[in-house]
């Protein structure tokens, strides 16, 4: 990994006027996207573009209406992508961004697109393989190590000999004379001197141009209504790009947005939602499916999670002091949980992502929430594990007690329920009872043999109610009491059901499909899993068929 030096050099140049050296990405640097970028990543496309004769192009603030100069060459050392290129000084953007290089005001970027990585500890991703599309001027790189090294300037008029001046970001100018420099001419050196102030006034007076005009733009986009509270800037990039996305498409966005998009790596393409909206949906889901209120949910990498299970366990018996003992092994078995695709899609109006005063990323999550909230909800409770989770009624493992009747439910059954379960199962802090909304009403009126009811108000706000000191969770998808139904279950969930998110939730806009209608079309994928893992640690109660 490189250093990070707080020095650039500008030198005076009379045939390299312009001309800048730098470092476009720093291998080993993990940068503000979360990703490192591999030795020689970029190598196939570089040799692609010289093979054609063809220059990287110079972008400022990757922004492709402007050029702002070439990159004349570029080599993938074991410690950065290094940069030579030149200022296209004569046009608006090339004086612009020279004067800027000058002060030290800008970086270096890259605009590519990905074509392999692979994840590293931490959460980053290493990109192993990526098209390289351009380079860009920047006033913040995403990493943090990219920067200009070196600047050549406008030549001192009259000088006889070649010169170099170093100026440090946070010192004052020190001019000395090149080593292969023979003149001491004093006049000589103080008409560089002075060529020196004027550019730095020049700078100055370019920098005071820019800040006021980015002032002004930010006072219009207030009053337009276009800058959200807080300042868009204080937003993630990826969240900012993803709003883009979904209010614009693609072709419509910023291409430092569009560099922030992460494509999804299954077959079916589309953009990874950022973070905050992924943790935004999640908890949506929650207060649409219950069972993952009481089940233990956890995130996988893969297609599915293999859980290791003890099937038997050894068995001792007593002995006399020298007699044979008898051999018993444990037995191990595994619980596999695929992950299941769930798919939607949802149609929004053209106007609604054109009206600014509407929070559409919410909206969207919303619906996007609750369909999928429905869909693995009912899994959950009776999903037959065929193309979805498999639910808690379908688990052949599950042990039931017998209610005595096809349509009454009695408080002597819901106590010998409780106390059948084993007291680790029974008192754990996750065990609880999932019944409807229909059966809690029945449940309410049940009495014991001395008149007092089972079911206990909540003593405070935020707690839960409780049947027989624990708590009580409504879970839609649960049969009616009602013949042959298991209406009501009893258990340590956290312990028995087991939830497994493939967290790869994406989203692909279709503008064209519904486009007659005013709609874009945006379809959203996510894979779960669910099953029962130890079933020992729950029981139901069956009503006579």
């Amino acid at each position: 990994m490189l250093n990070q030096v707080e020095r650039i050099e500008i030198r005076l140049a009379p045939g390299g006027a312009g001309t800048f050296r730098g470092l476009a990405s720093v291998h080993g640097v993990v940068d503000a996207h979360g990703t490192d970028f591999a030795e020689g990543c970029f190598d196939a496309s570089i040799e692609e573009r010289r093979a054609r004769g063809q220059a990287f192009p110079l972008l400022l603030h990757h922004d492709p209406a402007r050029p702002c100069g070439a990159v004349t060459d570029l080599t993938d050392t074991p410690e950065a992508l290094t940069i030579e290129g030149r200022f296209a000084l004569g046009t608006r953007d090339g004086d612009e961004a020279h004067a800027l290089a000058k002060t030290g005001a800008l970086a270096l970027s890259i605009g590519f697109v990905r074509e392999s990585d692979k994840p590293m500890p931490g959460g980053v991703r290493l990109i192993t393989k990526a098209r390289l599309i351009e380079v860009s001027c920047v006033s913040v790189a995403s990493n943090p190590q990219a920067r200009i090294t070196e600047v050549r300037s406008h030549a001192a008029k009259g000088a006889a000999h070649h010169k170099e001046t170093t100026m440090s970001l946070d010192t004052a100018p020190e001019v000395r004379a090149d080593d292969t420099t023979t003149s001491t001419d004093g006049a000589d050196l103080g008409a560089r001197v002075d060529a020196l102030e004027a550019d730095v006034k020049t700078i100055k007076a370019t920098v005071e141009a820019i800040a006021a005009s980015t002032a002004k733009t930010e006072a219009r986009s207030a009053r337009l209504g276009l800058v959200a509270p807080g300042g868009a800037q204080g937003q993630d990039i990826e969240v900012r790009a993803f709003a883009g996305f979904v209010r614009r498409g693609r072709e419509a966005m910023d291409p430092v947005e569009v560099r922030a998009l992460r494509v999804a790596d299954d077959s079916a393409g589309g953009y990874l939602v950022p973070q905050d909206f992924r943790r935004e949906l999640l908890k949506k889901l929650v207060e649409t499916s219950p069972i993952r209120q009481v089940a233990t949910v956890t995130g996988t990498a893969q297609g599915e999670v293999i859980l290791p299970k003890v099937t038997g366990t050894p068995t001792a018996s007593w002995t006399a002091e020298t007699a044979t003992r008898s051999s018993s092994e444990p037995t191990f078995g595994q619980v596999t949980i695929p992950a299941h695709e769930a798919a939607v899609y949802v149609d929004v109006s053209q106007r609604l992502l054109e009206d600014s005063a509407i929070n559409i990323e919410a909206e969207l999550s919303a619906m996007l929430a609750l369909e999928f909230g429905r869909l693995e909800g009912a899994a959950f409770v009776s999903g037959d594990g065929t193309g979805k989770p498999r639910g808690i009624l379908s688990h052949p493992d599950l042990a039931t007690l017998a209610a005595g009747s096809t349509t009454a439910l009695t408080a002597d059954v819901l106590i010998t329920l409780f106390h059948s379960l084993p007291a680790q199962y029974r008192n754990s802090r996750g065990s609880c009872w999932l019944v409807n909304g229909t059966t809690l009403g029945v449940i309410r009126s049940l009495k014991t043999s001395g008149g007092d009811y089972l079911w206990r108000d909540a003593l405070s706000e935020g707690n839960p109610a409780t049947i027989l000191g624990r708590p009580v969770v409504e879970v839609p998808g649960l049969p009616d009491v009602s013949s042959g139904k298991v209406p009501v279950l009893f258990g340590d969930w956290k312990t028995a059901y087991r939830i497994v998110d493939r967290v790869n939730l994406s989203i692909l806009r279709d503008p064209y499909s519904v486009a007659t209608s005013g709609l874009v079309r945006f379809h959203a994928r996510l894979r779960v899993g669910g099953d029962m893992v130890m079933p020992a640690a729950v029981k139901g109660v069956v009503m006579t068929a």
